[in-house]
C-alpha cells in the first residue's frame, strides 16, 4: 500500500547477524519491477532493507522512525519516474546518506539527452549488484558526497581492493587480443586462464567458470553453442554490449549464466565472477 513502509525479510541466520552489522538501505519505488526482481532478492540478503512505494511514504517512514539509512535507492523504470522535488526533499532529510538511482532500460541515454536528477549515483539494472556490493562491502571508501562526478567516482572505485579468486577459468573469445585483455584482468585477481577458441573440441578439466566475450548477445549464444556439451554445467559470464532484459532472461534461464554489460569496471567483472563460482559450487554440493 502507498504510504506504508514494508520491512523486507532476509535469509541470514542469527550467527551471521552477530558477525556483521547490516547496513540499513531504503528502497523507494516498485519492488517487483521485472528489470530488478533478482537484484531486489540479492539486496534482501545483503542488508537490512526497508521498502516504500512512493517518495511520500519514504518521507513519512523517515520522520516516524527517525532512522538514518546509509543508502537510499530510487528504482526508476523510466525517465523522470520520480518528481525531482520529491528526491530533493529526501536528500534534505538525509544530508549524509548516499543516493542511488537504479535505472531500467527506458532510462538509457538520459544522462546525454534528458535532465537527470543531480547528486545521485546512476546505475542500470545490469550494473546494480556489483556496484551496490562495493558500497556495502567492508572498507568501502564511498561517502554521501553528492558533488562528485562519475569520473571521480570511478577513480574512487579503482582504489577498492579487487575481489580475489583462484583456479582455472575458460575465456571464449574470437580473437587473441580480446582473450589476452581478459586474461590479464583475471590474473590480477589470482586466476589462471585458458583460451577457448571458437570450435574448441576439448574443455580443460577443472574449469571453475567460463567468461564469454562478444559484441552482441546473439553472438554469445553462437559461441556457447560451439563449446563442447560437457561445458554446459560450468558457470558462465557473458560480456556484451547493451543487453536487453529479454536477452538476459533468455540466457540466464539455466541458472548458471550471468550477463555483464560493456563497458564494465574491472571490479564489476571480478565480483560477479566470484559470485558466479560460489553459486555454482553451492548448487553442485546440493
Amino acid at each position: 500500500m502507498a504510504g506504508v513502509a514494508r520491512r523486507e525479510g532476509n535469509r541470514m541466520n542469527d550467527g551471521d547477524l552477530e558477525q556483521k552489522r547490516r547496513e540499513l538501505v531504503l528502497f523507494v519505488g516498485r519492488v517487483n519491477d521485472p528489470a530488478w526482481r533478482a537484484q531486489m532478492q540479492w539486496l534482501r540478503d545483503a542488508c537490512e532493507l526497508v521498502c516504500c512505494a512512493t517518495v511520500a511514504a519514504a518521507e513519512k517512514w523517515l520522520m516516524d522512525t527517525r532512522r538514518f539509512p546509509g543508502t537510499v535507492v530510487f528504482g526508476q523504470p523510466r525517465r523522470d519516474f520520480f518528481d525531482a522535488s520529491g528526491i530533493q526533499r529526501v536528500a534534505q532529510l538525509l544530508p549524509m546518506t548516499r543516493l542511488v538511482s537504479l535505472e531500467g532500460s527506458w532510462c538509457e541515454g538520459s544522462a546525454r539527452s534528458g535532465q537527470p536528477y543531480q547528486g545521485l549515483q546512476r546505475w542500470y539494472w545490469h550494473q546494480f549488484q556489483p556496484r551496490m556490493a562495493h558500497l556495502l562491502g567492508p572498507g568501502s571508501l564511498s561517502s554521501g558526497n553528492r558533488t562528485e562526478t562519475e569520473h571521480e567516482r570511478a577513480i574512487e572505485a579503482s582504489r577498492q581492493s579487487l575481489p580475489r579468486g583462484s583456479g582455472l577459468l575458460g575465456i571464449a573469445a574470437r580473437s587473441r587480443v580480446t582473450y589476452e585483455s581478459i586474461d590479464q584482468a583475471c590474473r590480477l585477481a589470482g586466476y589462471k586462464t585458458n583460451w577457448l577458441r571458437p570450435g574448441t573440441v576439448d574443455i580443460p578439466t577443472g574449469l571453475r567458470a567460463i567468461v564469454v566475450d562478444t559484441k552482441e548477445i546473439s553472438d554469445a549464444e553462437r559461441l556457447l553453442e560451439q563449446l563442447p556439451g560437457k561445458s554446459s554445467d560450468i558457470p558462465r559470464i557473458v560480456l556484451a554490449n547493451f543487453p536487453r532484459l529479454a536477452d538476459v532472461k533468455k540466457l540466464s534461464i539455466d541458472g548458471r549464466t550471468r550477463v555483464l554489460a560493456k563497458p564494465f569496471r574491472l571490479h564489476d567483472l571480478l565480483w560477479l565472477l566470484a559470485e558466479c563460482i560460489d553459486d555454482g559450487e553451492v548448487a553442485r554440493a546440493a
